[in-house]
């Protein structure tokens, strides 16, 4: 077994991207049926903040590009480039007939880097719901796609329903070009992996052995160059969710060659979400494999990002964007803040994500079936300026059931620079009148 480590003593940025400078590159728009049962809880605890980076302490060396591979951070990469185009080079897990994959935001409001889940089977097959601290489902192994430089680890020490606490992990590991896998709901990283820790200080505690013994940390983070080849174990799933999410950050390319990889999509400013230089990991899989995943998914493998500019369709926030490229540490937004206006799979069902800031319309997601004309239930790429629209929308009570009273009556409008939207939330009525107009209630939110 090859496995080599040297300590490296720079820091890695919050955001998951690097760069100052305005934002040059971004190009014109390019373009769930419900869940298994089985998916219900994936994303229902604690929601990891954690996406791979450093401390806000942390400085940035100049940088002039949004995506800038090496974050703007060291003065030489602790990877190398890659000798060829991106790929993987072995699976990530033992595959059986048990597992499943399933594409969605879970509970997620914004987009987001890790919306492609591994469901690793339940241990039972009957439904006794789901208890924070309980292991619901199979532990599997996970194994390194292709060769690791760089980590960052996170663990997070939760509250159980008991009383007492338990463990997870999220882990951000660094390949060639500085690409990025991203790994949550996961636990007991490989001896090898331990034995590298061991070798770091940690941000919680003097030493690594003094950090695992205690469950008095809420986080505690470790980040470490180091050589792990493909094919070597790095954790197993947690076993208190689904399964695990697994994600892949493409660093250094523009939005334009974004664009072009599977399951990327069109953001308008793509440093924003987390989701803007994430694409669908399955299709870098060697064959047979990405064959194998591709058709145990249950539905497309993205868009992870969804904006079309000129509509109400895409990524908003209820603050305006700045018109440059903030640097890395102020880039991520609280998801609370945010709205999200996208589709799945389904041809009929559009879809809406949104925080806990709008009056009459509940944290979560909702649902409706569009229709082709008029200015009810339109697609939200359908939405155009001018116009009030109508949009009567249900409420999700888990991953394969929607509420079947409505919630509200949504409004919206886009303005005419499509830069905008008004939105309020009505007393649900069917959406049954001629036109619309908003209230002192209605909120404006920003691409």
């Amino acid at each position: 077994m090859r496995l080599t480590v040297s300590i490296f003593a720079a820091v890695v940025l919050v955001s998951g991207c690097g760069g100052t400078a305005p934002q040059t590159d971004v190009a014109g728009p390019s373009e769930e049926t419900a869940a298994e049962e089985e998916y219900e809880d994936q994303e229902s605890g604690p929601v990891e903040t954690d996406s791979g980076g450093s401390s806000p302490k942390s400085t940035s060396l100049a940088s002039t590009f949004w995506n800038d591979p090496n974050d703007g951070q060291w003065e030489e990469a602790p990877f190398p480039d890659c000798d060829r185009e991106f790929s993987f080079q072995n699976p990530i897990v033992e595959f059986d007939e048990a597992i499943s994959l399933h594409f969605s935001p879970g509970w997620h409001i914004a987009p987001h880097d890790h919306m492609l889940y591994w469901l690793t089977g339940r241990l039972s097959d009957e439904d006794s719901g789901w208890a924070q601290g309980v292991q619901v489902s199979r532990r599997v192994d996970i194994f390194a796609p292709t060769d690791i430089y760089y980590m960052s680890l996170m663990r997070w020490i939760w509250l159980a329903d008991d009383g007492g606490t338990y463990p997870e992990w999220s882990a951000y590991f660094t390949t060639c070009g500085g690409h990025r896998l991203v790994f949550h709901h996961v636990d007991d990283p490989s001896n090898q992996i331990i034995q590298l820790l061991e070798g770091v200080k940690p941000d919680c505690a003097n030493s690594t052995a003094e950090a695992l013994a205690s469950d008095e940390h809420e986080a505690c983070r470790w980040q470490l160059q180091a050589l792990i080849p493909a094919g070597e174990k790095l954790l197993k799933s947690s076993g208190y969710s689904a399964g695990f999410d697994f994600g892949l950050i493409l660093m250094g390319l523009t939005s334009e060659e974004l664009q072009t990889q599977p399951g990327y999509g069109f953001a308008l400013n793509p440093w924003q979400p987390t989701s803007g230089n994430a694409v669908c990991p399955l299709h870098y899989f060697p064959e047979p494999h990405r064959s194998e995943y591709l058709e145990t998914l249950d539905s497309e493998c993205g868009l992870f990002n969804q904006d079309v500019p000129g509509t109400a369709m895409g990524f908003w926030l209820s603050r305006p964007t700045p018109t440059e490229v903030p640097p890395v540490n102020d880039r991520v937004v609280d998801e609370n803040t945010t709205m999200w206006l996208f589709k799945l799979d389904e041809t009929e069902v559009h879809r809406l994500t949104v925080g806990s800031f709008l009056a009459g319309l509940p944290r979560g997601q909702y649902r409706f079936e569009i229709r082709g004309e008029g200015i009810v239930n339109r697609a939200w790429n359908e939405v155009v300026p001018d116009l009030v629209y109508c949009s009567t929308l249900y409420r999700q009570i888990n991953f394969s059931q929607f509420e079947e009273v409505p919630t509200a009556d949504f409004l919206v409008a886009v303005s005419a620079d499509g830069l905008s939207l008004v939105v309020e939330a009505q007393q649900p009525g069917g959406c049954v009148a001629e036109s619309y107009s908003f209230t002192e209630r209605a909120m404006t939110l920003y691409r």
